[in-house]
């Protein structure tokens, strides 16, 4: 698997707008709207590939010396295999070279079990966000 970042814009972002759409949207019944991706300028963009493929995304909206990761999305065919945990810690790498030493992150409440594993924490009540319940979840790099 390689690990990069990707420009804003690119073939690449494509792939990787097309996997979060399949991923997070669809399940809910939503497609991403152009509005929504024109605001991923501000964001920088991380994704796992094999093959010229897009497996895993992550976005990273650094502010200062903290990040709030978003949109981290694993292709289904690769869930369970390591690349979830991987996305993550190159996202958190990219961050830490920028400065950052606080990551956080909102995560499905299907999610927490995982984020849980490679190190984050719950902060207080659960959320609803984008019609799920979310939890805001941090972690010391």
């Amino acid at each position: 698997m390689e690990y990069r970042e990707v420009p804003y814009g690119s073939e690449d972002y494509r792939k990787m707008a097309h996997l979060r759409n399949i991923v997070l949207r669809r399940p809910m019944g939503r497609v991403q709207l152009p509005s929504e991706l024109a605001k991923d300028v501000n964001f920088r963009h991380v994704a796992a590939f094999d093959g010229g493929q897009v497996r895993a995304t992550a976005m990273l909206d650094i502010q200062g010396d903290s990040v709030r990761i978003r949109q981290v999305s694993v292709h289904p065919d690769e869930r369970g295999k390591g690349i979830g945990a991987g996305i993550m810690a190159f996202a958190e790498e990219v961050a830490k070279a920028a400065g950052v030493n606080l990551s956080s992150l909102h995560a499905r409440e299907t999610a927490l079990a995982f984020y849980e594993r490679i190190g984050y924490v719950a902060e207080g009540d659960y959320f609803e966000e984008s019609g799920l319940p979310h939890i805001r979840m941090t972690k010391r790099l």
